[in-house]
């Protein structure tokens, strides 16, 4: 089996392995439109309320719920300078100063999520 030689795999599997950023990807996967040319998207204050929300922060296997930013001042900032470019550098979004958007399938990141979740609840 060839392990591959692509950077961006490690950095694709950093991005599914941290919990906010695993938000940010389902908040722009549940945002597909019906047209198909046109890339999920949202805004960055939209992947903001996701991050400071509940919703989405799942008890973890050792029974523990993961952190949310302190405020939504403090999830912008985590947003703009640490999980935006971490998923950039993973080849799944692509942004500018209002909007992220997938810069792959939604059936890819669909599929990443689903990877995270069989680690999450393997014992």
């Amino acid at each position: 089996m060839n392990c591959g030689s692509d950077p961006r795999v490690d950095d694709r599997f950093a991005a599914f392995a941290d919990v906010s950023r695993r938000i940010v990807l389902s908040t722009l996967c549940e945002r597909s439109s019906s047209d198909e040319d046109e890339a999920p998207r949202a805004s960055v204050e939209t992947l903001v309320a996701a991050l400071v929300s509940e919703d989405g922060r799942e008890e973890l296997a050792d029974g523990g719920i993961p952190e949310r930013p302190a405020s939504p001042t403090d999830a912008k900032i985590e947003l703009t300078h640490v999980h935006i470019p971490g998923l950039e550098r993973a080849g799944l979004v692509e942004s500018d100063d209002e909007e992220v958007r997938l810069a792959v399938e939604p059936e890819v990141v669909e599929q990443g999520l689903e990877l995270a979740q069989q680690f999450e609840r393997a014992d």
